[in-house]
């Protein structure tokens, strides 16, 4: 991925990491297109709280049109850290959620809900074990 100072200056942003290349991303996206994924979790929607690696999601819509998450209904923030969004130059991006937000859900599946801008909302389910 590479780095847009004018993307992180308006979102917030942090810093986003080089280990991803720009293939593997147009892979994912086309893989998304493909099968008609809004939303793709690496871990397959599974968080599990007892190897805790983190959450993140592959999200096939344009960044700058995100104006809310929500998991259960509840908004998150985005300059407190409960989640981080990195942007791609082809269209895709990942939000990575914060230790303490997964860490504070329950065994089950909960919802979340990605708020965007003159679109319908897009809703995917991650399962915490």
């Amino acid at each position: 991925m590479q780095y847009d100072p004018d993307w992180f200056k308006t979102s917030g942003g942090g810093t986003p990491s080089s280990s991803v290349g720009a293939e593997a991303y147009d892979a994912i996206k086309d893989m998304m297109i493909e099968e008609g994924w809004a939303v793709f979790s690496p871990t397959g929607g599974i968080y599990d709280s007892a190897n805790d690696t983190g959450y993140s999601m592959f999200v096939c819509r344009l960044a700058n049109d995100l104006l809310n998450v929500y998991v259960d209904g509840n908004r998150l923030s985005f300059g407190s850290g409960e989640y981080k969004i990195y942007r791609s130059n082809n269209g895709i991006f990942t939000i990575t959620f914060g230790t303490e937000v997964m860490q504070n859900l329950e065994v089950g599946e909960h919802t979340i809900t990605l708020e965007f801008g003159n679109t319908e909302a897009v809703e995917t389910v991650v399962t915490v074990k």
